[in-house]
């Protein structure tokens, strides 16, 4: 097996075609499918599922897919190392954020990053949760911040906090006292503007819904967090999202956010990365840090509606982390041992 084999099969896997990848990587395509032939036979299975529209990589290619990303990868930090005089963590990162939790943990992180991994190259990718789950199994991504991964055996999460999801409104006219709390039936009863499945907080919505024979008012299905918004904003219905998601909105008056009770809604935020892939120790640094800004966001008051997870010493199981007052994710999608809570989500 040979280097450019690897990053042969990479670049086509990232181009989605023979054709394309011969292109960026200025190789004759007949050069590219004989060398894609002989990794084949080399691991002894097929690795791309070939088609006139292009290729996509087999289940065996998928496993492989991540080990090659990491070679790769290994191989570039190991070039970078060589005379450098610094003991501390080298090399680049790519973590991945969902647009949401960008606006309150992307620049702390950055800062700290800076701060206390100078010699670490971070690349920061915004981006809807879906895509950046796609982005980390692909290899493209060495970490990603996600609200579940909808239990997939592949990706490892760590507990970092917890979010209350809330129902997320045009304001009320004011004629009494303010009120700072729904319960699920009244949130499920009037029009509501909710992401499309498999986002995360549809797929709990859904749930609760079921458990509780309830059939939530859905106006339409918007899966961009500024058009969501937009949309509550014009009076087409309500939303529920994690409170930090719209501070802003709250806080300028153009959205209010009421509790969700009876019961409570609750979303689960890790760091995730691949199983099979070790961490390169530049990307494990990048993970603590992470971990440490966010908890300390938290601990400051400074990530509305949060809490701080519980450690790995102090596992959610299913059991514990859903009850008649609070509901977190449903037992098919709390498979990771030390997030309790996994799924998709798609805006947060």
């Amino acid at each position: 097996m040979e280097f450019r084999q690897l990053r042969y099969f990479t670049a086509i896997v990232e181009a989605g075609s023979i054709t394309r990848a011969s292109r960026t990587l200025f190789v004759a395509q007949s050069a590219l499918s004989s060398q894609m032939s002989q990794l084949e036979a080399e691991v002894g299975a097929r690795l791309l599922d070939r088609a006139p529209t292009g290729v996509t990589l087999s289940a065996e290619g998928r496993r492989f897919h991540a080990h090659a990303v990491a070679i790769l990868r290994q191989i570039g930090e190991a070039k970078a190392s060589v005379g450098a005089d610094e003991p501390s963590p080298s090399g680049i990162v790519l973590l991945g954020i969902p647009q949401s939790v960008a606006a309150v943990l992307a620049l702390p992180v950055l800062v700290a990053a800076r701060r206390d991994l100078p010699n670490v190259d971070l690349r920061i990718t915004e981006g809807l949760t879906s895509s950046l789950s796609k982005e980390l199994r692909i290899g493209r991504l060495d970490l990603a911040v996600l609200y579940g991964s909808e239990g997939a055996p592949d990706i490892w999460g760590q507990p970092v906090l917890t979010e209350e999801l809330c129902l997320v409104r045009r304001p009320a006219c004011r004629t009494g006292r303010v009120r700072a709390s729904i319960s699920l039936l009244e949130a499920l009863s009037g029009p509501l503007v909710l992401p499309s499945v498999p986002n995360g907080v549809r797929m709990i919505v859904d749930f609760v819904a079921q458990q509780h024979d309830l059939v939530p008012s859905i106006v339409a299905e918007i899966n961009s967090l500024a058009l969501l918004k937009g949309a509550v904003v014009m009076g087409m219905g309500a939303t529920i999202l994690p409170r930090a998601t719209v501070e802003a909105d709250l806080r300028s008056g153009d959205l209010e956010a009421l509790t969700i009770e009876q019961p409570k809604l609750v979303s689960a935020l890790g760091v995730y990365e691949l199983r099979a892939v070790r961490l390169s120790r530049a990307a494990a640094h990048v993970k603590r840090l992470v971990t440490n800004v966010a908890r300390g966001l938290c601990r400051d008051s400074a990530w509305p509606g949060a809490e701080v997870a519980f450690s790995n010493e102090q596992s959610l199981s299913p059991q514990s982390h859903s009850s008649d007052s609070q509901i977190g994710l449903p037992e098919p999608w709390m498979s990771l041992e030390v997030l309790g809570t996994a799924t998709q989500h798609e805006l947060s």
